[in-house]
């Protein structure tokens, strides 16, 4: 993809290196070795720089799969074949087409190969006859009659003989055929069905391989079979290569490619990493490096003395559209919803990259901020709503739909109550649920459902400051509510559908757009039309509102986004060149910037006063990013994705810096930027700005040697700091398992000695209140025995405090609600738990760490908090146990409590933190007196080889 930027001296355009989006099936070294072409499945053929990795041509290729790529030996031409039966020539060099050969049109032509003068062309095809083609003229020299399909062909080094592979299982024979006369030579049998044939440089020695897995190894010219290599597991070897001396031969296979001696046979490395078989494997014309083509859509580099891979170009597309767009009030964060499900956060302040928000299995088609920007809604088309917490990056909330809808769409936060109201919104389809749902930020259930509406409701807005509701429907009516009683207060209908609305800053007018191109203001108090004017031909898809109220912009299907003056209708600026599906859009709170998709992947931060293009993003499919400001000329990108673009200056590509080492230059004052000049780039010299002038480079190597100095001593400090901290929790980890251990001997003590005991005594008094004398009362006897069956009792509960046999009987989930029910049964507190099952999660250590921080939490709620209720809620998510602890009790100041040490709470909470950092975990409490408390626990799980240890 090409980004044009228009008014930059020298002119530049952004080139995103777009990789194969399916199989590659061909991939070559030219003659010299510099170019790697690569090409596959009804795809362009692309020509790789060697050493860059950079994307440098594309040409358009066949109207089918191409299967067979070739250099000519003089560097001049790129042939290639393809499953249409046609075989073209190229002149790379220049990009266009020179010459095509479609004498097979309508069959295959699997591979195709150049004589080493390069005067000769020649492909294998799939009815029945090979043709040599003369380059130069075009002509056919020869039709050689094969009689049946033929998996590869080649020509001699000396060029005198076509050699052709028979495909079919029968007829598996390899031909030498003379050029000149048409006659046929040696014969050899394979044995099988043939895909690839490789012959070495001087000519000695061929080898034949296929879907049987057997590559054999033939002298020439006598063609006697010098030796037979089996590929391990039944793999086939699909294609075979010499290297450039002749002493090893490259094979691939289904799912391992391999290096072998073509002396000995013997297996010298395994090529592994593609995620499917490959078709093609070619060795460099230095034989130091092997290249694959894999159907999982990648090309790799090997280096061919131990299989390490060394690059890989693989899929990149630009293919995620951006579904949804949102700016905090505070203007603090941006946020992006994507088609793969992933929300993308940055500071809108510096356009720095701030968290990606991961866990929708769809695409989030609507965002909405809360008002203060704490928390961050997220609609998905996966049915629910899923609340972040913004200071942290973290899930905070999820709330599922249970109900048909298929989508939540619509989303708007406000409210005197701190609601969030959800519909399923304009991507719905035929959803049944025609309801909005409200919520107040951690519900676990919408605390009041609005109905009233006969269908799709399409959009719902906040009035901001009051609580006022409005809803669009696919039915024509636009309603009012009350979202604190639910009560519709108001119902317009005329007949025009509205698909989006949203309220001015000051609410005093309410905008919505209609699926007629039309833009209409409403009086939010009457739904009354104020003035309306026409946006454009398609439905109005997107609405937003500037922070003054000044400016209003629209996107439709009629590729174009523009901004209206609210207060007239007339147009004051227009984006053209809008191809975006889905078209979402906001304005920045603080600035006079519209930010929109300019593509389904792109989205444009621009000036809305001079037009001018501040700033631009492109997401890829995994989640990286690139973004790029042509005013200032900065690039950042996440940590991959500077790999996959570069900037091209007129036939040239480099690649650029980091916009991290320009963060200074973006805040430089007038003074400042006169005093020294901005960051640029410039062809082959685009080096950082100080580079270009001599006196500031000794500045910058003594920089560099004290930085580099600096860094060492803290590197030092750090690994004597972190060594420090491990031997602290190597004793830390070791005082809990004495503890733990020193509990369990005791409480085994008491129960099996002491308890054992006691029960002996309450027996025998048993035996002697039945056979009780008179000068001995039976209440004596009977005050006795209730005082022994307390004493085991209470034996019963220190050995359980000490070590609870739940856990080692029952396991983990049994304990944790054993000790649940426990305080629950003490009546002092109601406790609702929702406890998942975490049996075997955790190594033994593991366990009664994760008990006692559920007990030691639920005791301070016994002990201090006062409260009537409390919930914890236990559930396993991506890897993680999260863990949930709350109560409605007098709360307290966490950080004054933490900060005294004679306070027993803050020693408790101390306990609690260290246990949880044993397993790895996070804590977090929130409290504040009156307002009770709140702990949240984050435990990963551990690996199997944790387990083990």
């Amino acid at each position: 993809m090409l980004v044009k930027m228009a008014g930059l001296l020298p002119a530049a355009e952004i080139v995103v290196q777009r990789g194969h989006d399916l199989e590659v099936s061909a991939a070559v070294y030219s003659a010299d070795g510099r170019i790697l072409a690569s090409a596959g499945e009804a795809e362009a053929i692309r020509l790789w720089d060697r050493e860059s990795g950079d994307l440098i041509g594309t040409l358009p290729g066949h109207s089918q799969r191409i299967v067979g790529l070739a250099f000519s030996a003089d560097g001049k031409w790129l042939a290639s074949s393809s499953t249409d039966g046609t075989v073209k020539l190229w002149d790379y060099r220049a990009g266009k087409q020179a010459r095509l050969f479609n004498e097979h049109a309508g069959n295959w032509a699997r591979r195709v190969a150049f004589s080493a003068d390069s005067r000769w062309v020649s492909a294998a095809t799939y009815d029945g006859t090979v043709s040599v083609w003369d380059v130069a003229s075009s002509a056919v020299v020869r039709t050689l009659p094969t009689a049946a399909p033929i998996g590869d062909v080649l020509f001699t080094p000396d060029g005198r003989f076509v050699v052709t592979a028979s495909h079919e299982v029968k007829s598996a024979l390899i031909q030498f055929w003379d050029v000149a006369t048409g006659a046929r030579g040696l014969t050899l049998d394979h044995g099988g069905p043939m895909t690839g044939i490789a012959i070495s440089r001087d000519g000695r020695v061929l080898a034949s391989g296929g879907p049987n897995g057997v590559v054999n190894v033939w002298e020439l010219p006598s063609g006697r079979l010098l030796r037979r290599v089996e590929m391990p597991d039944q793999d086939g070897a699909w294609d075979i290569d010499f290297s450039a001396d002749g002493t090893r031969l490259a094979t691939s296979g289904h799912w391992v490619n391999r290096i072998w001696n073509t002396g000995s046979g013997a297996l010298q490395c395994e090529l592994r990493g593609h995620e499917d078989g490959c078709v093609q494997i070619s060795f460099s014309p230095d034989g130091g490096e092997v290249a694959t083509a894999s159907s999982d859509a990648s090309v790799r580099l090997w280096n061919a003395r131990d299989g390490a891979v060394k690059r890989v170009f693989s899929r990149r597309p630009p293919n995620t559209p951006v579904t949804s767009l949102a700016f905090s009030a505070d203007g603090k964060y941006e946020a992006l919803g994507s088609a793969n499900g992933m929300v993308h956060v940055w500071d809108a302040r510096d356009g720095s990259f701030r968290y990606d928000l991961r866990g929708h299995e769809g695409a989030v088609h609507s965002l909405a901020f809360s008002p203060d920007g704490a928390w961050l809604m997220s609609g998905s088309a996966d049915r629910t709503m899923r609340v972040w917490d913004m200071a942290h990056g973290t899930i905070s909330t999820i709330h599922p739909l249970f109900d048909r809808a298929d989508v939540i769409g619509a989303l708007s936060a406000g409210g005197t109550q701190g609601l969030s109201a959800a519909a399923s919104g304009p991507f719905a389809g035929g959803s049944l649920d025609n309801t909005i749902k409200l919520w107040q930020s951690h519900s676990d259930r919408p605390i009041r459902v609005l109905e009233g509406h006969t269908a799709n409701v399409r959009s719902v807005a906040f009035a901001p400051g009051v609580d006022r509701l409005v809803s669009a429907s696919t039915d024509g009516t636009v309603k009012l509510w009350d979202p604190r009683s639910g009560e519709c207060l108001l119902t317009q209908s005329d007949g025009a559908q509205v698909d989006v609305l949203v309220f001015s800053p000051d609410a005093r007018w309410l905008a919505a757009g209609l699926a007629d191109g039309m833009v209409r203001m409403l009086d939010p108090k009457t739904l009354a039309t104020l003035r309306e004017w026409r946006a454009g031909q398609r439905p109005v898809q997107s609405l937003s509102i500037s922070h003054d109220g000044q400016w209003i912009a629209t996107g439709s299907g009629d590729g174009a986004v523009v901004v209206w003056d609210s207060a007239t209708g007339g147009e004051v600026r227009r984006f053209t060149d809008i191809t975006s599906q889905y078209l979402p859009l906001a304005f920045h709170p603080k600035l006079p910037v519209l930010a929109f998709a300019q593509r389904d992947e792109m989205v444009v931060h621009a000036n809305v006063e001079t037009g001018e293009v501040l700033f631009q993003r492109v997401l890829f499919s995994d989640g990286e990013w690139l973004a790029w400001n042509p005013a200032k000329m900065f690039y950042m990108a996440s940590p991959h994705g500077d790999e996959h673009a570069r900037v091209r200056f007129g036939d040239q590509l480099v690649p650029v810096y980091p916009l991290e080492l320009y963060r200074r230059e973006l805040r430089r004052d007038s003074l400042t930027a006169f005093a020294a000049p901005a960051p640029m780039l410039a062809p082959k010299d685009f080096a950082l700005w100080w580079h270009r002038y001599a006196y500031k480079r000794a500045w910058l190597y003594g920089g560099l040697a004290v930085a580099l100095a600096w860094v060492a001593v803290r590197l030092r400090k750090g690994w004597i700091a972190e060594r420090l901290r491990r031997t602290q929790e190597n004793i830390s980890r070791q005082l809990f398992v004495l503890q733990e251990a020193e509990r369990k001997r005791i409480a085994a003590e008491l129960h099996d000695s002491l308890g054992q005991n006691l029960l002996i005594i309450k027996n025998r008094l048993y035996l002697a209140q039945r056979e009780v004398s008179e000068a001995t009362p039976a209440a004596q006897l009977e005050e006795i025995s209730q005082a022994v069956s307390q004493t085991i009792q209470e034996v019963r509960e220190i050995s359980h405090d000490l070590r609870p046999y739940q856990l080692d009987r029952l396991g983990l989930t049994k304990a944790v609600q054993a000790v649940v029910k426990k305080v629950a049964d003490s009546g002092a507190v109601a406790i609702d738990s929702a406890i998942a099952p975490i049996d075997g999660l955790f190594p033994p250590e593991g366990e009664i760490h994760f008990y006692r921080v559920v007990q030691e939490s639920l005791n301070n709620i016994l002990k201090h908090s006062d409260a009537a209720t409390a919930r914890l809620s236990i559930e396993r998510l991506d890897g993680k146990v999260t863990m949930r602890i709350e109560d409605d009790g007098r709360g307290f100041d966490y950080r004054a409590t933490m900060s005294n040490t004679t306070d027993s709470r803050g020693f408790g909470l101390t306990g609690l933190g260290e246990r949880v950092r044993i397993l790895g975990g996070r804590f977090d409490c929130d409290s504040a007196p009156g307002k009770g408390t709140r702990l949240m626990f984050e435990i990963p799980l551990p690996t199997k080889h944790e387990k083990a240890d």
